[in-house]
């Protein structure tokens, strides 16, 4: 083995290292990001995320009974 094949594993083996991640329940978001480990926990949100989940799964419901009922008769 080369030194520099030793160096590429010691510099692998500290980017491999666990990162901390929050471990608990958290809520929904738009990009599905998990909350940093030292989140405490509490949702400071104005709610944008909660309404636009919301209206979102609206619409979506909303076309699949427009969908369905366009086509009943065929």
């Amino acid at each position: 083995m080369s030194p520099s094949s030793e160096e590429d594993t010691g510099a692998k083996g500290a980017l491999l290292q666990k990162k901390k991640v929050y471990e608990g329940r958290y809520p929904p978001n738009r990009y599905n990001i998990r909350p940093g480990h030292l989140w405490d926990g509490v949702n400071r949100t104005n709610g944008f995320e909660v309404r636009l989940l919301s209206s979102m799964n609206q619409a979506q419901a909303r076309a699949e009974v427009a969908h369905k009922w366009s086509t009943e008769d065929m």
